[in-house]
């Protein structure tokens, strides 16, 4: 028992015992008057004057010091109020509130002992201690409130620089899976339910465990996207569901954008499969190459082209060429001029003639978007074709075209490296475009490379990769006797010298003279 509680104790007795000897005071009183009386010594009228002052006297000696008992039990309780104040303050900041607020109102209300007289006003303290308590579990679950906000703003944060890093599907579902476990589950589930990487709704199954999991909708512009699926040992705590509620947006965010960009990417895909041939076919007495690269990271889908023909008299056709403009707007410009070489090559037609019918049908085109939009369009092409015939002495015949693209490179086996320049417009802008062709000898090991723009343009400063360090390159390179591994190192060499902001499409042809030709 503290000091207080013995304090409260003495006032509690000490009102009682006022009441006590304030009515044996007035007792007394009434028995000496009534004494006095009977001696003689008053009469009736004195004796009950007497009697009546003594009662007076009895009653406000009570009243006196009953008083003084309750202002001490006040002041008491005041005191106990303060110092339930203070440990409740303390009890906030614990480890374990709770457990504080209860243990600071036991001792605010152990042993309050009051007389009868007191009941109200004892009901009134403990209904002050109440109130005290309930503001400070108030504070508690405001504190714990605020936290809670504060990691969520944190989580968000985090949350959107990590969702942003990528368009990859599997990553960004791993990101989110990640988010969630183990902080706020044991175990995540995210179900893709957008697009073609939705998967089957799984079978329902009576007294299946998934049926009680928590569930949380991923929507993104009011579109169903996707469904995280919660499960916890003990269930999934409320505040823990409603966090990974407020991680839902941007994850739903992230997920449509990364789904939305597999399936560009996938037509893209689909759309530059029909831009370049499927397969070289084999051309006696040549080893021949092919690279590929569009400049958009993601976007398949370039403004370059290659293209290899095999006519029945061993003739080979080699073709590259650069569209205006870039990604999907330039692939109906690459269909159209690759598909016409192509026919013209397997109809016989000469380089130049080749050329000459892809202006034609590149003029053609112009004009029907000018019938259509009502206004004309500058779109061009350039390309570059040799053809090759094999020759009685085991090496080529080639005649070169070109329409204002990059000449060719030949590389002899003694290091000599030659551009087989040929002048010619651009294609699809003159009507009356002709176009010249040169004439050239490949003997056996010599090796022929065309390329487009992609691989010869400006690079890092000071580091310049033009026509004469591709040549070098490959010459560097005419020990290894496979067109394929000069194919891959002039591709390897422009990307590490390109930034990936500035690279252009890449198309490459390379074409090496094994001498194992059939005579023409």
């Amino acid at each position: 028992m503290t000091g207080t509680d013995r304090r409260e104790g003495s006032n509690t007795a000490r009102s009682c015992g006022a009441q006590l000897a304030g009515w044996l005071l007035g007792v007394a009183g009434v028995v000496v008057a009534g004494g006095l009386a009977a001696a003689g010594r008053l009469d009736g009228l004195g004796a009950a004057a007497l009697a009546g002052a003594a009662v007076a006297v009895s009653v406000g000696l009570s009243i006196a010091l009953e008083l003084r008992a309750r202002a001490r039990l006040r002041n008491g309780w005041l005191q106990r109020l303060h110092q339930l104040t203070d440990d409740l303050a303390r009890a906030v900041e614990s480890p374990d509130p709770a457990d504080g607020i209860r243990r600071a109102a036991d001792r605010a209300t152990v042993d309050v002992v009051v007389p009868r007289s007191m009941t109200e006003e004892r009901e009134a303290f403990l209904r002050s201690v109440a109130d005290l308590c309930a503001q400070a579990h108030e504070r508690v679950e405001l504190d714990r409130a605020q936290r809670r906000a504060r990691s969520d703003l944190e989580l968000l944060a985090v949350a959107s620089t990590r969702l942003a890093a990528s368009l990859d599907v599997h990553h960004v579902t791993k990101t989110i899976q990640d988010l969630v476990v183990p902080d706020f589950a044991d175990a995540c589930e995210l179900r893709v339910l957008l697009g073609s990487h939705a998967p089957e709704p799984p079978p329902a199954v009576a007294g299946d465990a998934d049926a009680d999991a928590a569930r949380v909708e991923l929507r993104a512009s009011d579109e169903l996207v996707g469904e995280l699926v919660l499960t916890r040992d003990g269930g999934v705590e409320p505040a823990d569901l409603a966090t990974v509620r407020l991680l839902a947006e941007p994850a739903a965010r992230a997920l449509a954008h990364a789904l939305r960009f597999a399936g560009e990417a996938h037509a893209s895909w689909t759309l530059q499969e029909s831009l370049l041939p499927r397969a070289i076919l084999p051309v006696p007495g040549l080893d021949i190459a092919t690279r590929y690269l569009a400049a958009t990271e993601g976007q398949a889908v370039g403004g370059d082209f290659y293209d290899v023909v095999r006519r029945p008299d061993g003739t080979a056709l080699l073709m590259v060429g650069d569209v205006q403009g870039k990604g999907i707007e330039a692939a109906a410009l690459t269909s159209t001029a690759r598909h016409t070489l192509r026919t013209a090559a397997l109809a016989g037609d000469s380089p130049a003639g080749m050329l000459a019918r892809v202006n034609e049908a590149l003029l053609y085109a112009d004009a029907e978007r000018v019938t259509a939009a009502g206004t004309p369009t500058v779109r061009f092409v350039t390309a570059s074709v040799v053809a090759l015939a094999p020759s009685a002495d085991g090496g080529f015949e080639g005649v070169v075209a070109s329409g204002g693209h990059p000449p060719p490179l030949l590389i002899r086996p003694d290091g000599e490296i030659e551009q087989l320049t040929v002048e010619g417009p651009l294609l699809g802008v003159f009507p009356d475009a002709s176009f010249r062709e040169r004439r050239v000898t490949l003997a056996l090991a010599d090796v022929l490379v065309l390329y487009t723009d992609g691989v010869t343009e400006r690079r890092h400063e000071p580091e310049l990769f033009d026509e004469r360090q591709l040549g070098r390159l490959v010459r560097n390179q005419l020990t290894s006797r496979r067109a394929d591994a000069v194919a891959q190192l002039v591709l390897d060499t422009v990307v590490d010298l390109s930034p990936r902001e500035a690279r252009d499409d890449i198309a490459l042809v390379v074409a090496r003279v094994r001498g194992d030709a059939p005579a023409g």
